[in-house]
């Protein structure tokens, strides 16, 4: 065989190898969301479920190509069949075509009170002067939402709360325990949380569409996830991104 035809030959089976392996990936959806997935520009990497799906990897030998998706979009998908595989938060309201069947996370849902601010009761949020601040449109947790004796300020997004509650002029936030405190350290505000109530949970785990989650690779990377919960493995990635005190 000469040289050229054998380098050749190489190629073609190289390139073939490949493209089995590129066949057996399986694709895998991740919300576009810090933490857990698209981070730009963070030295401990791309998000939460990234580092979830590269431990699935090393456990089980499955192969995923990664795809992202702005999470209400996600949702749709899934919904609309679309979809197979993802991850996320479990949401109320998708019981009816989504399954979950595995969660290995639970981010808790928390009122947190800047520092200086004393919270040991909901009653205390009572006699906060400029209130607690909230994101616009979004819904926490219903007896926080409908109490009509908090004083609720809404807000763009975290960051601009967490600045208000540094500099006084909100007194406290709601919102997941994992969300708030990757924010705080991102913007070097960690400092400014103190006090907190916790008020429920969120949690983080594989979504299939209904009816979708009997399939060997689902069973697969159940247990991967199982086992990830039950050794640890899946919080401390969520602590390698939002440091500790989340849970």
């Amino acid at each position: 065989m000469t040289k050229p035809f054998a380098a050749l030959s190489a190629l073609i089976l190289l390139l073939g190898s490949a493209h089995a392996v590129a066949a057996d990936a399986q694709t895998l959806y991740l919300p576009e969301a810090a933490p857990w997935s698209n981070l730009t520009g963070d030295a401990n990497g791309n998000g939460v479920f990234d580092d979830w799906a590269a431990e699935i990897t090393k456990r089980t030998g499955l192969v995923f190509d990664i795809k992202r998706a702005p999470s209400a979009r996600l949702q749709q998908a899934l919904k609309d069949g679309s979809v197979d595989l993802a991850f996320g938060v479990k949401s109320t309201g998708t019981a009816s075509f989504v399954d979950y069947p595995a969660c290995p996370v639970a981010s808790p849902v928390i009122i947190i009170a800047a520092k200086g601010f004393a919270l040991t009761k909901i009653d205390d949020l009572y006699a906060a002067p400029q209130g607690v601040g909230v994101i616009r449109g979004v819904t926490y947790d219903q007896a926080f939402d409908e109490n009509a004796q908090i004083k609720k300020s809404e807000e763009a997004n975290v960051e601009t709360i967490l600045k208000k509650m540094a500099a006084g002029r909100l007194q406290a936030t709601i919102g997941s325990g994992v969300s708030l405190y990757y924010q705080a350290k991102t913007n070097g505000l960690r400092d400014v949380l103190a006090d907190r109530l916790v008020v429920g949970k969120i949690d983080a785990c594989l979504r299939t569409p209904t009816g979708k989650s009997n399939t060997p690779v689902v069973q697969a990377m159940v247990k991967a996830l199982d086992a990830m919960k039950a050794d640890g493995t899946a919080a401390a990635i969520v602590t390698k991104y939002v440091g500790d005190g989340w849970q």
